[in-house]
């Protein structure tokens, strides 16, 4: 809520949906503007808040929208399996599952991102490996070294 009220503050072209907000808010939006101009600070909030919200790469998920989403626990009465057990079930290796443990507790943030994991997804199962195939096996080393150097 203050990284919206900072950047409505010092940003007039959103004037139009401030006076659309309840009196409360409106009160102490005011405050918080003669505060910010007060100390000379309208210039550079709105660049320290826009730079930590670029920079994140991952969501946080705490205990509660994890437990929301089902992803350990399953809430559901016709449904005995949780989300992390459906979707690993399709993993062939220990290395696929911690890995898409990884990617349901922390999502990524950014949309390039996003849509570079997708393809590497895509791209491996269209792949359709099985345990004997080269690749596969280059994958196992693959997974090894990078282990090891990290």
């Amino acid at each position: 809520m203050y990284v919206h009220i900072f950047i409505c503050v010092v940003n007039r072209d959103w004037l139009g949906q401030i006076l659309h907000w309840p009196e409360s808010m409106i009160v102490t939006m005011g405050a918080l503007a003669k505060h910010l101009h007060q100390f000379n600070l309208t210039a550079s909030i709105p660049s320290l808040v826009m730079s930590e919200l670029s920079e994140k790469m991952f969501m946080k998920l705490d205990g509660t929208t994890i437990q929301n989403l089902d992803i350990f626990t399953s809430g559901h009465l016709f449904s005995r399996h949780t989300l992390y057990e459906m979707v690993t079930r399709h993993n062939s290796t220990d290395f696929g599952k911690r890995l898409m443990k990884w990617w349901l507790c922390k999502p990524l943030l950014q949309s390039q991102a996003i849509r570079q994991r997708q393809s590497i997804v895509t791209l491996f199962r269209q792949m359709h490996l099985d345990k004997d195939h080269p690749a596969y096996l280059w994958l196992q080393d693959f997974r090894i070294q990078l282990h090891r150097t990290t």
